[in-house]
C-alpha cells in the first residue's frame, strides 16, 4: 500500500459509506489536554507512539504508537454502539506483517471491544476509526470503544467490567497496568471472551495488533545516512537520538539508528530519554549548546522530533545542514515535513492497516482461523516520497 487514502479508495463501498457517517459527525477537537503525571505512568503511556498533541512538561505523556484522530462515533466520548460503556464513562511474540490481507469472514455477528490508555490522543482516534471501517466492511462486527484517558486505570477497569458483564466476544487492549488488569483477563477467559493486546504482545493473551519497531528504526536511520552523504560528503555530521530506557520493547527505535549511524561513520553525540515535544525542545537546545554543529536528530517518535525542530528554528540554523526525523507519522510530524525545512522524514505506521488488524486478530482468536499476531508495517514519508499530501489529507478527513 502506497497511501492510506488510496487504500480507502479501493475498499468496498459499503465500508466507506458506513465509516463516513461515523467520521463526519464527530466534532471533537484534535488537541489533547496535557496533564502531569508520575514518571512511571509517563513511561507506560508513551508506548502507543501517539504524537498528535503539544505538551508543556517533560513528564507530560507522549501520546501517540506512537500514531489515532477524531472520535469514531457521533457520541460525546461514549462507546461506539455501547450504552453500557457510556453509562460507565469508560467502556482499548512473533507477528505476521499486515499487507492488505483479505478480510476474514464471520460465521455470526460478533462484538469486539477496544481499550487504549489514551483514547483522547489524535493517533488513537484514527486507529479506532479505521477499526470501525473494517468492522463495517465485514458487516457482522459491532465495535465498542472505551473512554480511558490519561492512562487512568480506574476508567479502563470500569470498561473491562462493563464489557465482561455484557458478554462481548473479544477485547483488545493496551493495559495501563498489566498486573492490575490480570484479574479481568482471568474473568474474560472463564467467560470465553478472547482477549488480545495492542502495540506489544503479553504472555497469556490470545494475540496482538502491533507494529514493527525494528523496521521503523531502520527506515529513519537509512534516510538520515543517505541525506548525510550529500549534505556532508566529507563527513563531520553529528547526531542526537532520543530513547526511552524504561520501555525496552521500543528499543529498536533508538538502538537501530544508533548502530547504523555509527557504522556509517556518523558521530552520535547524545542518546537521551525523551518522547514529547517539550523534551525534544529542551534536550535539543542543551545538545546544541555543547555541539553547535549538531546536524542530525532522530526522535523516538514524531513528538520529540517536532520539539527538536522548534529548537533548530529558534536557533536560526540553516535547514540545508540539518536532518530531523521522527517515527509514527503523526499529523504534526507530517505538517512539519511539509514546511520543507529541518524536518526531513518520518517512519509512518500504516494506520488503516493497524486499525483493521484489531478486528482481524480478534476474529482469528474467536474462530480459531487466521493470524492472531499482526505487526503493521511502516513507510518512509518525506517531502517528495511516501504520499505526504495524502497522509495529511487522510488525517484531516477524519475531523
Amino acid at each position: 500500500m502506497e497511501q492510506i487514502s488510496s487504500q480507502l479508495g479501493i475498499r468496498a463501498f459499503a465500508r466507506v459509506w458506513a465509516g463516513l457517517r461515523r467520521l463526519i459527525c464527530d466534532g471533537a477537537s484534535d488537541s489533547f489536554e496535557s496533564f502531569r503525571t508520575t514518571k512511571e505512568e509517563y513511561m507506560i503511556r508513551v508506548i502507543v507512539g501517539a504524537m498528535g498533541r503539544r505538551s508543556n512538561s517533560r513528564l507530560t505523556a507522549a501520546l501517540v504508537l506512537a500514531v489515532a484522530l477524531p472520535l469514531a462515533a457521533c457520541s460525546s466520548g461514549s462507546s461506539t454502539g455501547a450504552a453500557e460503556s457510556a453509562a460507565a464513562e469508560s467502556a482499548t511474540a512473533e507477528s505476521a506483517v499486515a499487507e492488505a490481507a483479505p478480510a476474514p469472514s464471520c460465521e455470526k455477528n460478533y462484538t469486539i471491544a477496544f481499550s487504549h490508555i489514551v483514547s483522547e490522543a489524535v493517533v488513537v482516534k484514527a486507529v479506532r476509526s479505521f477499526a470501525d471501517q473494517r468492522a463495517a466492511e465485514l458487516g457482522c462486527i459491532t465495535m465498542l470503544h472505551d473512554n480511558t484517558t490519561g492512562g487512568n486505570l480506574e476508567q479502563q477497569t470500569a470498561a473491562l467490567e462493563t464489557w465482561i458483564n455484557q458478554g462481548v466476544d473479544a477485547i483488545v487492549l493496551l493495559p495501563v497496568d498489566a498486573a492490575s488488569v490480570a484479574p479481568y483477563k482471568k474473568r474474560a477467559d472463564a467467560a470465553g471472551i478472547a482477549m488480545s493486546t495492542y502495540a506489544f504482545p503479553i504472555e497469556g493473551y490470545c494475540g496482538n495488533a502491533g507494529f514493527d519497531a525494528t523496521q521503523s528504526g531502520e527506515l529513519i536511520a537509512d534516510a538520515a545516512i543517505e541525506w548525510a552523504k550529500t549534505a556532508y560528503p566529507n563527513g563531520g555530521a553529528k547526531a542526537l537520538v532520543s530513547s526511552l530506557s524504561a520501555l525496552p520493547l521500543l528499543a529498536p527505535r533508538w538502538e537501530v539508528p544508533v548502530k547504523k549511524l555509527k557504522d556509517a561513520g556518523i558521530e552520535v553525540v547524545a542518546v537521551q530519554d525523551g518522547a514529547d515535544i517539550a523534551s525534544g525542545l529542551e534536550i535539543t537546545e542543551t545538545t546544541l549548546q555543547a555541539h553547535p554543529d549538531l546536524s542530525i536528530v532522530i526522535g523516538l517518535n514524531d513528538d520529540f522530533a517536532v520539539g527538536a525542530y522548534q529548537a533548530f528554528e529558534n536557533a536560526k540554523i540553516d535547514p540545508e545542514k540539518v536532518f530531523i526525523g521522527g517515527q509514527d507519522g503523526s499529523l504534526e510530524g507530517m505538517e512539519a515535513i511539509k514546511e520543507g525545512k529541518h524536518y526531513k522524514a518520518s517512519s509512518a505506521i500504516l494506520l488503516d492497516q493497524l486499525g483493521a488488524s484489531i478486528v482481524d486478530i480478534s476474529l482469528a482468536c474467536i474462530t480459531g482461523k487466521g493470524e492472531t499476531n499482526i505487526a503493521t508495517p511502516a513507510k518512509l514519508v518525506t517531502l517528495t516520497e511516501g504520499g505526504l499530501d495524502e497522509m495529511i489529507a487522510s488525517f484531516k478527513s477524519l475531523g
